[in-house]
């Protein structure tokens, strides 16, 4: 649970970039079941290149990521890997920094399970919990 004390920690300019993740949490779920795949993928992709970023992009990529983790936890449904990196992956083009997210399944168990994952210059941003036990079947930038 979030503390009276841990808000207070948060610097300022934090603020806007907690409440757009957090309205983005609510979009992304209602897109999962409301749009087509296709309008989802277009909704996130870009036109980037990989680049390597330099320390000020990996700061707000690091932001991004907890501040994903953690707001997930408050929202008042079940936020899963799928709304988890649309959200990264959307908050991290409007920031012009290159990353790619990799849909994977795993049929070890003879019962097909899926997971979805972002990564950004070799930093796995969002679903790395159990990324060993996948293999990426499609990704898009």
């Amino acid at each position: 649970m979030i503390s009276f004390k841990s808000i207070f920690a948060i610097p300022l300019k934090d603020y806007s970039l907690i409440l757009r993740i957090y309205f983005l949490l609510y979009k992304t779920k209602w897109m999962i079941f409301n749009e087509s795949f296709e309008k989802i993928i277009n909704w996130i992709s870009t036109d980037l290149i990989n680049i390597p970023y330099h320390q000020s992009q990996y700061n707000q990529v690091v932001k991004i990521r907890n501040y994903t983790r953690g707001l997930s936890k408050l929202v008042p449904f079940e936020s899963l890997c799928y709304d988890r990196a649309l959200t990264a992956k959307r908050e991290l083009n409007r920031l012009n920094i290159y990353s790619e997210i990799h849909f994977g399944l795993d049929t070890a168990d003879k019962q097909m399970k899926g997971h979805v994952w972002i990564i950004c210059n070799e930093m796995i941003v969002i679903g790395e919990e159990s990324i060993r036990q996948y293999k990426s079947v499609r990704h898009f930038s």
